[in-house]
């Protein structure tokens, strides 16, 4: 398989490579995949959009509480 990326991605790969985290670029491409399947699996998962809701809907809470607080305090 021939992937062609623009010159910033590549410096980044070539950066990664040369850090350690991939020993090769096929390494690389393959965690890309892995990594895109399961958060493909993930999304299809009934509990998996369930957990989500509820995260996203948490954060909401937490980030309006802390507003609301930081209102209260700073007046």
């Amino acid at each position: 398989m021939n992937v062609s990326a623009a010159d910033a991605t590549e410096d980044l790969r070539v950066d990664q490579i040369f850090k350690g985290r991939y020993s090769s670029t096929n390494d690389q491409v393959l965690d890309i995949v892995r990594r895109d399947q399961h958060q493909r699996t993930e999304a299809k998962s009934p509990t998996a959009a369930f957990a989500n809701e509820l995260m996203s809907d948490t954060s909401r809470r937490l980030i309006d509480g802390i507003s609301t607080e930081a209102s209260v305090h700073g007046s």
